[in-house]
């Protein structure tokens, strides 16, 4: 099923899965080059993203939630919320740099006297701002996740709004080159299971965006609707609906030191779920950060190896395309 010769795979979608490792070193390198440094000081923090170029912020905010030294938020709408003012910073991340929310997002920033901190590959945005942090182009959006979250929290890190992940990156880059063969065999056994079901991913607060991840893969790579939810809040709603959910695939995502109560949680809805009807994966990482990136890579694989098994090119994106082109008339 390999992508090198699999004739669905017209672009070699699966080198770029494979050499994710590798891009987080080469964003690391791309990062320590880049000072950061902010002007005065910040009361917020808000990260603005879109699609692919939105995953990155989301995981600086998850990751740092209890550590980060003011508030983190992410947004993703043309115009900015309305406590930005000019004690806030505004980190504007578009891999293209022609993303019109972003676009829109910056020139607010802008004028609201905000401190703006760009990431991208090009585009207007990096006309704009000769500040930016410039990522290497060429790559899918969602392919690009290395360049857009590493530099992002190297930068926060710096401006002593996150504490340092740098030992934590290299751990996570090791383990991931360690496991990288175990998690293709977990994602072509994942897919076996998942057949023509809709798959829907639960995991817990750590891993809330990871799920989302997982969702988003989906849709994009293998072209199939997916959901997900986030434990403990689940179950004060969704899990009335299991019961009578049909022809769905559960995907759950959990840490091997969960609190009691969560693991409680988890098994009175695992035996909601046929036996047959979901795969279990805990993670068990050096790190929280560890632990994020094998559940994102995780996500890249089974997708991938699902958009072969239907026929799909994981690459392509034509309705996304036809919007885009459509929104530019």
């Amino acid at each position: 099923m390999k992508g090198k010769t699999n004739k669905y795979d017209k672009t070699n979608f699966f080198n770029l899965i494979e050499l994710f490792p590798e891009q987080l070193v080469e964003a690391d390198a791309i990062a320590q080059k880049k000072t950061f440094k902010l002007d005065r000081p910040v009361s917020n923090v808000v990260i603005c993203g879109m699609g692919g170029s939105g995953i990155g912020g989301k995981l600086v905010q998850n990751l740092t939630k209890s550590t980060a030294t003011v508030p983190i938020t992410t947004h993703g709408d043309y115009s900015l919320p309305g406590f930005v003012n000019e004690h806030s910073l505004v980190c504007c991340v578009s891999y293209s740099g022609n993303t019109e929310e972003i676009l829109s997002a910056y020139k607010e920033a802008k004028k609201r006297n905000c401190q703006v901190l760009s990431i991208t590959s090009g585009g207007k945005l990096l006309e704009w701002d000769k500040t930016a942090i410039q990522v290497p182009a060429g790559y899918p959006p969602r392919a690009a996740l290395a360049f857009l979250f590493v530099p992002l929290l190297h930068a926060l890190s710096q401006s002593k709004l996150v504490p340092d992940y740098s030992i934590s990156l290299k751990q996570s880059i090791v383990s991931l080159h360690k496991n990288q063969s175990k998690l293709q065999k977990t994602a072509q056994k994942i897919v076996k299971q998942i057949g023509k079901k809709m798959p829907i991913i639960y995991g817990t607060a750590l891993f809330s965006d990871a799920a989302y991840r997982f969702t988003t893969e989906f849709n994009e790579n293998a072209k199939v609707l997916a959901h997900y939810h986030v434990i403990p809040e689940h179950n004060h709603n969704e899990i009335s609906a299991i019961p009578n959910t049909k022809n769905a695939f559960y995907i759950l995502l959990r840490e091997q030191n969960e609190p009691a109560q969560i693991q409680k949680r988890f098994e009175f809805v695992k035996k909601l779920i046929k036996t047959k009807n979901f795969h279990e994966e805990k993670f068990n990482g050096e790190s929280a950060l560890e632990n994020l990136l094998t559940a994102i890579h995780l996500a890249a694989w089974t997708t991938y190896y699902l958009a072969i098994q239907h026929k799909q090119d994981p690459n392509a994106i034509p309705l996304i395309t036809q919007l885009r082109k459509e929104l530019a008339k």
